[in-house]
């Protein structure tokens, strides 16, 4: 390609870029003089965007520079247009790393996530470091129920390493056609290296999730992706309520939410918010730009203790939520502090049908504070652990030990029966009464055997339980966070009955 036809395409790149919004703003000022003569600073305005406009001719032209020299002397034939889509991925990819350019076959995928279907492992993963940290595991998925964690490290798939791979190439590696099986490397502070080898699934999300536990509802919400997050919830509350018996308080769950829609954030939080308390706002680059969003119906749980759940995987949308009730003081927040993103990204359609995903603004609470990198930090911090119930056999007392001392019968004596009760006890006088507290004696053997079987037992008990510990998922063991959650309620209901009183 000439020198001139590099030219030629540079300054067709800059009107095509350029020209356009420069016409329209110049008709737009044409047909409005009146606001041009109140408009004084347009001048001056119109002096700092021909300067922007001089540096962004200049940075092309140095640009089409770099074009030719790869077109004319790189070891291979590049197409122009995978040249492009190189130098536009690495640019966007250079702001953040949520900002990249999407292309035809990713905004499938997008649609596919949108409506809550697609093949995969089920986990929310981010670049760090230049591997994958696993944000979180969606619920019931490939990856939860092969063990990974929020917060795992994913070092290598297929036997590849993915150490400076692209984001989208390393989630394109974990995706694909349910039944087939991908191998992965697992790395966990503390741990050897984890392989294993996952089988994919068609991921159908399950935005949430109710149950009743004792005197209060349980409502796990595991993604704002669904358009309908708020009425669903709402339904799985009155399921609960459908046994008649009362509710006492609620356990809001936002654990392992690795983010989804702004609107389904919104209309979840506005559920417990009186109406016009404000939820979130939002601030681009004009930061005197500011937009809020403020609750609208009316806290419709007014009543009832509330105790939401965070933790490192709790990300973006549940973040709002969480923030928000806490800042108006409607929730307690416990568990561990959020990961902190608090961006937000718009997808912008451009030609060829491509499009790109830009982060185009921040959101803060409502006291002010920005959520990006600080996260939610929770009013009782509680790490994640799992308690396991141990078994240690019936119930015993010292009436089921030969020799106990047993409990006094309390009888009442008639008084007609008193002289017949001193002739009773003057005969157990004369009687040789047996020796107190002595128990049967078994010989030396007996009991070495005793003790002998008893050791076995207890080994063969404990080696039992060292082979099923491994072997137990997260389901047969108690969340200790959900537990002390459920324990902070009851303290709540019994104190608010003490005041009662």
């Amino acid at each position: 390609m000439s020198k001139l036809s590099f030219h030629t395409l540079i300054a067709a790149l800059i009107l095509i870029q350029f020209g356009s919004p420069l016409l329209a703003e110049e008709q737009s000022i044409s047909e409005d003089r009146a606001l041009l003569t109140e408009q004084q600073p347009v001048l001056e305005d119109s002096k700092t965007n021909k300067k922007k406009n001089e540096d962004v001719y200049h940075a092309l032209n140095f640009f089409g520079s770099v074009l030719q020299r790869v077109q004319e002397g790189y070891v291979d034939d590049v197409p122009v247009s995978k040249l492009i889509d190189n130098a536009v991925e690495g640019m966007l990819s250079g702001l953040d790393r949520h900002s990249h350019l999407v292309d035809e076959k990713d905004f499938k995928d997008m649609r596919s996530q949108m409506k809550g279907e697609f093949g995969g492992l089920g986990v929310e993963i981010v670049a760090e470091s230049g591997i994958l940290k696993v944000i979180s595991p969606m619920d019931d998925g490939p990856a939860q129920k092969a063990g990974i964690r929020a917060g795992d490290y994913i070092t290598h798939v297929n036997g590849k390493l993915i150490l400076g791979m692209n984001l989208d190439d390393a989630i394109k590696q974990l995706k694909g056609k349910p039944g087939t099986e991908v191998k992965i490397t697992i790395r966990r502070e503390g741990q050897k290296p984890l392989e294993l080898t996952i089988k994919r699934e068609l991921i159908k999300t399950r935005p949430v999730r109710g149950k009743r536990e004792g005197d209060f509802a349980y409502l796990r919400v595991a993604t704002f992706i669904d358009t309908n997050t708020a009425d669903k919830l709402k339904e799985e509350y009155q399921k609960i309520k459908k046994d008649g018996k009362p509710i006492k308080g609620i356990v809001l769950d936002l654990r392992n939410n690795a983010g989804g829609l702004l609107d389904e954030a919104n209309a979840v939080t506005e559920l417990f918010l009186e109406k016009g308390k404000e939820i979130v706002s939002i601030r681009g680059k004009n930061h005197e730009d500011i937009q809020r969003f403020h609750a609208r119906g009316g806290d419709q749980f007014k009543d009832l203790p509330l105790v939401c759940l965070v933790n490192r995987g709790t990300a973006s949308a549940p973040e709002i939520v969480s923030a928000a009730l806490q800042d108006h003081k409607r929730a307690i927040v416990m568990g561990e502090a959020s990961y902190g993103k608090g961006s937000v990204q718009t997808v912008i359609p451009l030609r060829d049908k491509k499009a790109i995903r830009l982060t185009t603004q921040r959101y803060y609470r409502p006291s002010g504070a920005t959520i990006q990198d600080d996260g939610v930090k929770p009013d009782l911090e509680v790490a994640l652990a799992y308690i396991e119930k141990i078994d240690l056999g019936p119930r015993i007392t010292e009436k089921d030990i030969p020799g106990g001392v047993r409990k006094k019968e309390q009888k009442t004596a008639k008084p007609e029966e008193n002289n017949n009760d001193q002739v009773n006890d003057a005969k157990h006088d004369d009687e040789e009464k047996p020796t107190e507290n002595v128990l049967p004696q078994k010989d030396d053997d007996e009991k070495k055997k005793d003790d002998t079987k008893k050791e076995k037992e207890l080994e063969d008990i404990l080696s039992k339980k060292d082979t099923k510990s491994d072997e137990k998922s997260k389901k047969e063991l108690i969340d200790y966070q959900l537990e002390r959650a459920l324990d902070l309620l009851k303290s709540i209901v019994v104190y608010k009955d003490f005041m009662k009183r």
